[in-house]
């Protein structure tokens, strides 16, 4: 029968075996993962203990287990190239235009980023910490960590990347296809892929709310995944974007919301090459009618300016000033041409003589 005594003889018989005996009783945790301690027994069950933090020394496990956990961003990403998680977009139908049943399809790109949120309570070994309860409830049963003993039943559900990989494909991927089809059938297809003003910005807040809502519902808890400026046993500010795209509402908390940032929406390349004329030719018009309205403005301030007096009065001193500016000017000029041929006389305007030259 397994107990604390016989752990404690074990761990004697260790240290007698190997000599000065230290390096063989401690273990190293990796400095990208947290480890969740569980003593394994008859007598204690199998029952988490404490955190075993990134960086840090901690008793090798005799019997026991240590899951490991990651600390650092994770990322999941719909995109084109080779290293994106999905090499595709999402496919969503947009708001249906009067008279249709459906909206044109886009596709959206996007890139997911999220932390675990690794607190573990008071003094490391809170079991009801979100860090524990997110191992127990959930990523236990992917195999979504590192390390165990083989000998064990949790070392044979430990499934490393492949366990974490189908979680984030069971939690986050339909979370957040959910979250995108949602919102995007709000807007206008030509909208989305034209990247009308406010229009993404707009989408990304909502969506980013609507996923961590999707997120928690199916992980089973509220806070097991933050995003990537968590900062562990600690308050953190972030902006939270309103519905409009534009308005920022300042929080604050130990777990900032998962961050999903719409990188691009395209469409199918000859409705987008349309869409993007049609997006040109409304700048065009809209720049056209704004130099129109400026014409007709200048028109009208010069009917009402042409009913005052005043105002004619001087528009014809400032006519016959220029006349009289232009005859000096064709006067000096001709002058200029006169002066190389003998007998020559300048005549500019009725009455005005140029010298005679000699």
């Amino acid at each position: 029968m397994r107990n604390r005594r016989l752990r404690a003889l074990a761990g004697m018989a260790a240290l007698t075996l190997a000599g000065a005996g230290l390096a063989g009783c401690t273990a190293v945790a990796p400095p990208d993962q947290i480890g969740l301690y569980y003593y394994q027994g008859s007598v204690e069950g199998n029952r988490f203990d404490h955190c075993f933090l990134p960086g840090q020394t901690d008793a090798e496990p005799i019997n026991d287990y240590v899951v490991w956990l990651p600390t650092n961003t994770r990322y999941w990403r719909y995109a084109l190239d080779d290293k994106a998680d999905v090499k595709a977009g999402i496919k969503v139908a947009g708001l249906p235009r009067k008279g249709e049943t459906t909206g044109k399809n886009v596709d959206v790109f996007s890139q997911t980023a999220l932390n675990l949120n690794t607190n573990c309570g008071k003094d490391e070994k809170a079991a009801d910490s979100p860090l524990v309860q997110y191992w127990e409830r959930t990523g236990r049963r992917f195999g979504a960590g590192w390390g165990g003993e083989n000998s064990t039943d949790e070392g044979r559900n430990l499934k490393g990347e492949p366990g974490w990989d189908a979680m984030m494909v069971a939690l986050v991927d339909v979370s957040l296809q959910a979250a995108i089809r949602d919102v995007a059938g709000k807007y206008d297809p030509d909208a989305m892929v034209g990247n009308a003003p406010g229009v993404r910005a707009s989408m990304q807040a909502e969506i980013g709310r609507r996923f961590q809502e999707n997120l928690n519902r199916a992980a089973g808890g509220p806070d097991y995944f933050c995003g990537p400026t968590f900062p562990r046993g600690k308050h953190a500010p972030w902006p939270e974007i309103a519905d409009d795209g534009v308005t920022k509402i300042k929080k604050e908390g130990p777990c900032p919301p998962v961050e999903v940032t719409i990188t691009n929406i395209t469409g199918d390349p000859a409705v987008q090459a349309a869409t993007n004329e049609k997006f040109a030719a409304r700048e065009r018009a809209t720049a056209a009618l704004i130099g129109a309205q400026s014409l007709l403005d200048v028109r009208d301030k010069l009917a009402t300016a042409l009913g005052d007096p005043n105002f004619v009065r001087y528009l014809l001193e400032q006519e016959r000033t220029k006349q009289i500016q232009l005859a000096e000017q064709e006067r000096t000029k001709q002058a200029e041409i006169c002066a190389e041929k003998p007998g020559c006389v300048v005549r500019v305007g009725p009455g005005v003589d140029a010298d005679r030259t000699p």
